[in-house]
């Protein structure tokens, strides 16, 4: 990368293993992990929320003035980041296989208001419910880390056949478990994703997790990412150095 043209735009490294990159996104985990380093009481956390069916038609349906990304930014400043004092964030929507739309957001919060910090999302009337009305238990997830996957998809035929010796016979040893099974034409059940027993600290490998979907047109003209202005000042040391040595490699592969 030689300037910041393009910081958003998403890399797949490896097509057949998607392995992918999004300098601007790693950019703003790098921000955040900074500013919690050197503020004291605060830290940097994935908050991932499921939203019900009718507020994912107002997402998808956007405002007069403002695309979806837009107005979900709008609407978790107003609830979320002014109430609790949170200046820096980003997030990534995404949609689920039910059609409804959910939230992949990642943002620095005073440890003492995790607590209320989840019951203000609580009360939005945003959250999934279950069948009896009740707020479904997969509704919000706020953790200091998250969970590392792996698609059966994106692995050689030898992963794979490590990968489920290692689960079969030898699980108390395994770092991976089956995420969740399908089953093939035949019949056959078969590990889908694979994932990590235990969670990993926040790192720039969130952000290449989540770069993936910001492949997607999931809204029509409109991005489904964004972030606070305060993170795109923390950013700029990080795409300096990027866009250094992206230019430093240009110069040198035209000697």
């Amino acid at each position: 990368m030689t300037s910041k043209k393009n910081i958003y735009v998403t890399h797949i490294l490896d097509g057949s293993k998607n392995h992918c990159i999004n300098y601007g996104l790693r950019a703003a985990v790098w921000g955040l992990l900074e500013e919690a380093n050197s503020t004291m009481g605060v830290e940097t956390h994935h908050i991932t929320v499921q939203f019900n069916s009718e507020f994912s038609l107002k997402l998808k349906a956007g405002s007069k003035t403002r695309n979806p990304a837009q107005y979900f930014n709008r609407m978790l400043r107003l609830k979320v980041a002014t109430p609790f004092d949170v200046s820096s964030y980003f997030f990534v929507l995404e949609e689920s296989t039910s059609g409804n739309i959910h939230a992949h957001i990642v943002m620095n919060i005073k440890l003492s208001t995790v607590t209320k910090l989840r019951d203000s999302l609580k009360a939005t009337g945003w959250l999934k419910t279950d069948k009896y009305g009740h707020l479904a238990a997969s509704a919000i997830n706020i953790s200091d880390g998250y969970i590392l996957s792996v698609y059966k998809g994106s692995l050689t035929e030898q992963e794979i056949n490590e990968m489920d010796m290692m689960i079969e016979d030898y699980p108390s040893e395994s770092f991976w478990k089956c995420g969740s099974k399908a089953t093939d034409l035949k019949g056959n059940i078969y590990c889908q994703r694979y994932e990590a027993k235990e969670k990993i600290a926040i790192n720039e490998g969130l952000a290449d997790y989540l770069c993936k979907s910001m492949t997607d047109s999931l809204f029509y003209g409109g991005k489904n990412y964004a972030m606070s202005r305060s993170l795109k000042t923390l950013m700029l040391p990080y795409l300096e150095q990027v866009i250094a040595e992206g230019k430093r490699r240009s110069k040198s592969k035209a000697l």
